[in-house]
Parts: structure tokens; sequence; C-alpha cells
């Protein structure tokens, strides 16, 4: 019998970005799984980036072999990698984090639907992780009055092995190492 438990990581959360972190633990596997909304009003997209960016780097600290997987409206526009007719500043910021983790984003269709005219479909709404072969995406119709899609994703809890094979993250500080002459090594 599968055991799984999940916990709210509230040590994760900074109350001035909207995100919410949880925790799913299934021996032997950990995941790590954020919600977020990013305003398209917001003026702290570098801030919010760098902000995931240590939080990835500190669940990674603590659990090597964690499965990150990051999804939400980040309301950001990416001609390459989102489909957008343009790249926007927080565009950028979010392919850059992406690469930078080496994330994959998995909604691949258009998930708001142009509600006036002018407006045109894009892809705000991200799901981006680690381990794409565990994932299963669909959209569907948006809900109420809503001018987004639907996004399901289905996770089996028992572990599913990614599809390269499995590596221990490594961190490293470039900005902490000794550049200077290289020390003798006896053997």
């Amino acid at each position: 019998m599968l055991h799984l438990t999940c916990f709210r990581a509230h040590a994760l959360e900074f109350s001035e970005f909207s995100t919410i972190w949880l925790r799913l633990c299934s021996h032997p596997l950990t995941k790590f799984i954020c919600a977020v909304h990013l305003s398209p009003n917001s003026s702290d997209n570098s801030k919010f980036f760098h902000y995931l960016t240590c939080k990835v780097k500190h669940i990674l600290s603590l659990y090597p072999f964690a499965e990150i997987s990051i999804h939400g409206d980040f309301n950001v526009h990416h001609q390459l990698w989102l489909s957008s007719f343009y790249i926007d500043h927080p565009g950028e910021l979010a392919f850059n984090f992406a690469i930078l983790h080496d994330l994959e984003q998995l909604v691949q269709h258009p998930t708001r639907i142009p509600d006036r005219l002018g407006d045109t479909p894009n892809i705000f709404d991200l799901f981006i992780t680690f381990n794409p072969s565990a994932y299963a995406v669909t959209l569907s119709s948006p809900l109420g009055s809503s001018d987004h899609n639907l996004i399901s994703i289905f996770c089996p809890t028992s572990p599913i092995p990614p599809q390269d094979p499995s590596k221990r993250r490594c961190l490293w500080r470039f900005a902490s190492a000794s550049w200077g002459r290289p020390e003798k090594v006896l053997c």
C-alpha cells in the first residue's frame, strides 16, 4: 500500500508574492509543487524570479533528488517559448528561470481566450517541471465567465522515473570559488 503525505510548506512562502508551496512525500519520492499568480501589473518581476530561484536552490540543498513543479498564471509573453507575438521582460525572466533550473514547460496551447477586439490567444498559464514524463496535461473550456482555459494535470502518486537517468543536482557557487593558482596535489 502506498503511503502519501502532503504538507503546506509555509517556510517557502513569502507574503509579497502570491504563491502556495506544497510538499508531497511518497517513499522514495519527494515532490514540491508551487502554485503561482503573477499579476500583469507587477513591477517586481525580477525580484519574483529571484525569490523562486532561491527557493529552488534551498529545496535542492535539502532534498537533492526532489521533483519540483511550478504552475500558475504567470502573465508573461515570450515569442519563441510561449508562441506570443512579442517578448516582454517578465517573459524573458520566466524563460531564463526555466533554462537555469532545467525546467520544461508542459502547456503547449493557448490558455487565455481573447475576449476583446484585438486580443490574441496566449499561453499565460505555465506548468514547468524537472520531470515532464511524469505528467499529462489537458486543456478544457473555461469555467463560468473566465477568459482562461481550464488546465488539468494528471500525475500518479507512485514515482515515475524521468526519461533521462536520475542524476544528483549540484549547486555550483561560482562567486565563492577560489579562482587563484591551483594548489599542488600529492598522491
